[in-house]
């Protein structure tokens, strides 16, 4: 069996939750502030925005990765990094037709190891 110190989990698992749980936030913020007025003309900015083909399911998707942050970094780190895994997991999906990405696996994949590393700490505070 392995063991590690606590300092250190507890350092790591919270330096995640800062990077893991502001990620959302800042892309969230990025798309709908800074794209159109960094781009207000440009095709491939606009294509960007909208790269689903549905304005709308864009914007509900990128509002629940931000609201899903803020949970993270407030109240349930293990259950927002789960959605945020699931609502990566939709966004594959609904774009398989078109190019899928390596990272869109990378990021599925590093929210789900935040939150089975949450729940590893969730469990070693209840022994």
């Amino acid at each position: 069996m392995m063991t590690i110190d606590e300092k250190k989990f507890n350092r790591l698992w919270t330096i995640s939750r800062y990077v893991y749980g502001l990620y959302p936030i800042i892309v969230t913020i990025f798309l709908f502030l800074m794209i159109p007025k960094l781009f207000p003309n440009d095709p491939v900015a606009t294509r960007f925005i909208t790269f689903f083909s549905n304005y709308q399911l864009i914007t509900i998707m990128t509002i629940a990765n931000g609201l899903l942050g803020i949970l993270i970094l407030t109240r349930s780190p293990r259950l927002g990094a789960y959605l945020i895994a699931a609502l990566g997991t939709i966004g594959v999906l609904v774009k398989f037709s078109q190019k899928i990405e390596l990272s869109d696996f990378i990021f599925i994949f590093a929210y789900l190891a935040f939150g089975l590393l949450t729940e590893i700490k969730e469990t070693a505070n209840r022994q």
